[in-house]
């Protein structure tokens, strides 16, 4: 079931005299017809002028999350908007079409931009082989009786973050928000995704080590890392 949206585009109009709220936006799962019990609601408060600030509280026994801006500070040229954001985004309050306008430029946006790589494919790599080699000396470590699971365990769930990152990266694809992160990429990697799901389902320190670098090959392809004396400087944005 639907929120009440007369209610909640009420409510946030409410927000005190600072902030004149010009339009109310519709974002994330909702936006796009995604939403199931665990959504939260994302909504957007553009202001002609005013500062810019967030509300967080809950409604109905969902999670919501109203950002106040400018339409001048959300400028999709100057500060590039996600995609698993505003894809679908649509206005619930506009009667001077200030959002509307708005959302046709993020649109336009979205439209003629291609995925951002965040971070030089050859720098990633080095990075995420130089966090295997972490990972497996304190599986080694937690393995002899030195107490390193809870490190292991830390550690292996930023690696995958990482590799996922780098897998939408080298595909060339938005990424989505982090509950529909896995689930994508069984459309462009799944044989990678098998690889990640049997890193995050291993408990012991050498099952987690075995299947850290299992899946560092299977994302990366395991390329070799060169001496130092023989590495490119690597250009960075």
């Amino acid at each position: 079931m639907d929120p009440d949206w007369a209610e909640l585009v009420t409510i946030v109009r409410q927000a005190g005299r600072c902030f004149v709220v010009e339009a109310v936006v519709l974002a994330g799962s909702f936006a796009r017809g995604e939403a199931d019990d665990r959504s939260d609601i994302d909504l957007l408060a553009l202001m002609e002028h005013g500062p810019r600030a967030v509300r967080v509280g809950c409604i109905g026994g969902r999670w919501v999350e109203v950002l106040y801006a400018t339409v001048a500070d959300l400028d999709p040229e100057r500060v590039p908007p996600r995609r698993a954001t505003f894809a679908g985004a649509r206005v619930l309050f506009d009667p001077k079409a200030i959002g509307q306008n708005w959302l046709d430029r993020v649109n336009a946006y979205l439209a003629s931009t291609a995925p951002p790589r965040i971070t030089p494919k050859a720098y990633a790599v080095w990075d995420l082989c130089h966090a295997l080699h972490v990972l497996e000396s304190l599986a080694r470590e937690g393995a002899e009786g030195a107490e390193g699971e809870p490190r292991v365990l830390y550690l292996r769930n930023h690696f995958v973050e990482a590799l996922v990152t780098f897998l939408y990266e080298d595909a060339g694809v938005w990424l989505p928000s982090v509950r529909r992160q896995l689930d994508g990429i069984e459309r462009f990697r799944p044989s990678a995704l098998e690889e990640i799901r049997k890193l995050l389902s291993a408990r012991d320190e050498s099952s987690i080590a075995v299947c850290a670098r299992r899946a560092f090959q299977e994302v990366t392809g395991d390329p070799p890392i060169p001496h130092l004396r023989d590495a490119c400087a690597i250009p960075l944005a």
